[in-house]
């Protein structure tokens, strides 16, 4: 993931970091940008319609409007 976030900033996309955790997390996951991106992203626990996509590890996609899930899956 760090390769294609990589990517994406050499093409000039925004990029984000979004978290459900507290405002305390926040020091750490700075460090891990610097260290790993040698910057810092911009980090939020918003979503905002203005995202276009959202990558995560646990997310399950939904139909939109519909409440039913991409997959077919029940």
């Amino acid at each position: 993931m760090r390769v294609r976030v990589v990517e994406w900033l050499a093409e000039g996309r925004d990029v984000r970091i979004f978290t459900a955790r507290g405002e305390d997390s926040h020091p750490a996951i700075r460090a891990w940008c610097l260290k790993h991106l040698h910057r810092e992203l911009p980090i939020t626990n918003v979503k905002d319609r203005g995202f276009v996509e959202f990558w995560d590890d646990r997310a399950i996609q939904v139909v939109p409007n519909t409440g039913r899930r991409a997959d077919g899956a029940e």
